[in-house]
């Protein structure tokens, strides 16, 4: 490579000249929470009431990448949010509405145990962006709920 004084040959680039290429990979999280109504109104859901956050509660997170189905599982923690990361997501090509999120398991031993279909949690629910930047993008359900066959007391 010939190097002109004054400037780079025609086509050519400078020696010094470093072209970097950076690919950047979105990371798709969500988020949400779940509670427990311990008095849910099966007949009338709207009128249920005496809700409390549900921890150990597990998520289903299914993203649809052309033929193929990502999935991923959030475990709620003590104050019944769950958070997770959907790994090898294309967030950018398929969006928002390639993701639903749904009720897989309550915790254990709990007598909140029946998925509600408060926010389609029972079916899945569509997600809405929460929070976006060139690194990561935040999706967002609304709350859902398990319940008990019968009301209960703690």
């Amino acid at each position: 490579m010939t190097v002109r004084r004054g400037g780079p040959a025609k086509g050519r680039f400078w020696p010094q000249m470093i072209v970097a290429l950076a690919i950047v990979v979105v990371a798709s999280n969500v988020v949400g929470k779940v509670y427990c109504y311990k008095c849910y109104d099966w007949k009338y859901p709207v009128k249920s009431h005496n809700k409390k956050h549900l921890k150990g509660a597990v998520v289903e997170v299914t993203c649809k990448a052309g033929d193929k189905e990502i999935k991923a599982y959030g475990k709620t923690k003590i104050n019944g949010k769950f958070s997770t990361t959907v790994e090898g997501f294309d967030y950018a090509k398929y969006g928002a509405e390639a993701c639903k999120a749904k009720l897989h398991a309550a915790p254990k031993g709990s007598p909140c145990n029946i998925a509600t279909s408060l926010h389609w949690g029972d079916k899945g629910a569509n997600l809405k962006v929460k929070s976006k930047n060139k690194y990561e993008v935040v999706l967002k359900a609304k709350p859902f709920a398990y319940a008990p066959k019968t009301p209960y007391k703690e």
